[in-house]
Parts: structure tokens; sequence; C-alpha cells
């Protein structure tokens, strides 16, 4: 199987893409995955110990229960994909995957009083997870332009009622942290895409992650189109 990291921020057309997608009928293609609790009950007993010391050394504060869940999901999930990874076939166009979870613990919980040690665990996963993702596919937007998609939709949003200026801080800080984390990824072999959907219609954003996908799987794919 090929693992490719779908993301954007909020309004990048993540959302649209998988709707356009799944009415084209294109077979093969799995956008969901969700790390089995049960299988890696071990996993999860020797990461506790593994991370338990160093987050208790980075400083205990009120964010410390959901850095430390966090921080033992992405270090779980490194290790499952894995195995998932060479069991199934087909493509994961993963909506968000462990991007999200990095971008969360970096913007918005809170820095720790030793935030080195938390940051040298990040860096160890990213590289851990560089090894299992064939790609990402990264829909974007200027700022602007994704805060209007969001404040216009008639879905509930953390963004909606906010102002344009606390919007906007919001997408400067969660773009910094997107750049970084990809740029990472990049340099630990992980080919991109960045699609800028605001000049592009859904069906050529369709065009060009299949185009991606083919490469990626470098230049067979196993998935069946439909109407495409």
């Amino acid at each position: 199987m090929k693992i490719i990291q779908l993301c954007g921020l909020y309004g990048s057309g993540k959302s649209t893409l998988r709707s356009v997608m799944s009415r084209y009928g294109i077979d093969g293609i799995l956008w969901e995955y969700r790390l089995p609790r049960l299988r890696n009950l071990h996993r999860f007993c020797f990461s506790v110990i593994w991370i338990m010391p160093a987050l208790i050394a980075a400083g205990i504060d009120r964010d410390w229960f959901k850095r430390f869940k966090l921080i033992l999901y992405l270090n779980v999930l490194a290790q499952d994909l894995s195995l998932y990874k060479h069991a199934r076939r087909g493509v994961l166009l993963w909506d968000e995957g462990p991007i999200a979870h990095h971008v969360f613990l970096r913007v918005r919980v809170g820095k720790c009083r030793n935030q080195f040690i938390i940051d040298r665990i990040l860096d160890k996963n990213a590289r851990k997870l560089a090894g299992v993702l064939d790609g990402m596919i990264w829909l974007d937007a200027p700022d602007h332009t994704l805060i209007r998609r969001v404040k216009s939709r008639p879905q509930p949003h953390i963004l909606k009622n906010t102002s344009w200026d606390d919007a906007g801080r919001f997408y400067v800080d969660n773009r910094r942290i997107y750049e970084q984390i990809i740029s990472a990824w990049e340099n630990h072999g992980v080919r991109m895409v960045r699609i800028p959907t605001h000049q592009c219609n859904p069906d050529e954003v369709i065009r060009k992650v299949r185009e991606f996908i083919t490469a990626s799987m470098g230049g067979e794919s196993d998935l069946e189109y439909g109407r495409c």
C-alpha cells in the first residue's frame, strides 16, 4: 500500500476533493485509517514507559495530559503504520493524518518549561513517519481566500465567529508550522506536491492528485477509475 497524506489549512478544499472523487467512482483509494487500540496495546504500554519520564522532565502544567496523549498516539502510530502499509494494497489518501497532530501540539497546546525535550521527541517521530509516507498532497490557497471560505460555510466552525484579524493570526501561526513540518518531511525524502485550489477547478485538482498518486506508485497504479 502507498500512504499519501492529504493536508491543508481550514478551507483548502480537502472535503470538496473527497466528495468529488467519491462521486467519480475511483476504486482503490482508502480515505480512513484508525489506529487499532487493542492490537497495539503492548506498544502503548512500552511507549508510556519511554515517554512518561521525558514528559515529566519537560515540565508539568495544565496541558501536560493533553500533550502526553497526543505524543503517545503519534509514537504508536509510527510503529503501526509500517505493518499496515505492508499488509494492504491500494492507496491510503489520508485526510490530515499525523500532520494535524504535529501542528496541534506545536500551535494549540501551550509550550512547556523545557520545550526542547518535546521538540526533540516530535522531530524523532517525524523522521519515523517519513519512512512510511509515500507522498504529501498539500491543498492550499491564500489566507484571505481560506478565511472567506470558512466563514461562508453553513457548517459550524471555530473561526466563524472570530474577527478577520484573529482568523488571520490563526492562519499565520498554523501556516508557519505546516511549512516547517512539510519541509522536514521533504528533507527526509517524502515527495510533496502543492496544489493551489484557488487557481484550479475541482476537475483540475483531481487530475493533479491522480497524476501525483500514479507517479508515487512508479507509474503503475492499482487504482481503477470510473467516470474521470
